[in-house]
């Protein structure tokens, strides 16, 4: 084959740079995007940051942001997990988001796009007192961090799938995740919705007992999150 015969429509020489570049990005451990592509036309990106372990990803891919021409990568800090209304209020660029949050946003018509899916598997329901069973949070107290937080939203899916109207649950709201579990803790609330590493804190504390986990318990081991 010389230089002027075409493969796919390249030639030889055209061949050998593609595959001798693609090599070289190999051996220096560099994405191939960052070899092949140009830079990105925006050169800043801003990312949520929240009080949850779930977005680890998003804090370990600044590096890697960084080498695909980002030259710098913002963390627009929130203190719940209401993070898809900071894109709303163009404070931030990406995030990820719990499903319930994100059906309820595009049912509302709201300005968010979806762009993957990601495993969550970090909600525990804790509780206090005699309740066994999810059927049992009828009547019972709730705290929350906002009446159209993620954890009302994916609360009241859960205790709709078991038959209890989210209504005839007492819904109490506090600023923050924070002052939320402070509130489960002190006994205040009956239920409480905790995301790592609450559930972690929880434990050491030795309050309240998980009567679901998201890792493990069908249908919700089967969500996912949306970036």
């Amino acid at each position: 084959m010389n230089e002027s015969t075409t493969v796919n429509g390249f030639t030889r020489r055209e061949l050998l740079a593609g595959t001798s570049m693609l090599g070289a990005t190999t051996l220096l451990g560099l994405p191939r995007s960052a070899a092949a592509e140009p830079p990105p036309e925006i050169q800043k990106i801003r990312l949520v940051h929240e009080p949850a372990i779930c977005l680890a990803p998003q804090y370990l891919a600044e590096e890697l942001l960084h080498l695909e021409g980002f030259s710098e990568v913002e963390y627009v800090v929130t203190p719940t997990t209401k993070s898809l209304g900071v894109l709303e209020e163009g404070r931030a660029d990406i995030t990820m988001g719990a499903a319930p949050d994100v059906v309820a946003a595009l049912d509302m018509g709201r300005g968010i796009l979806p762009l993957a899916g990601v495993h969550a598997g970090c909600y525990e329901l804790f509780v206090n007192g005699r309740i066994a069973a999810i059927k049992d949070l009828k009547d019972k107290s709730v705290v929350i961090t906002g009446d159209d937080s993620t954890e009302r939203l994916f609360i009241s899916s859960i205790v709709a799938y078991v038959g209890v109207n989210p209504r005839h649950i007492r819904w109490i709201v506090m600023p923050s995740a924070d002052e939320a579990m402070q509130h489960f803790v002190d006994g205040k609330a009956d239920a409480f919705l905790g995301f790592a590493p609450q559930p972690q804190e929880l434990r050491i504390k030795k309050v309240g007992r998980v009567i679901l986990d998201t890792t493990r318990d069908r249908p919700w081991s089967q969500y996912s999150v949306a970036w």
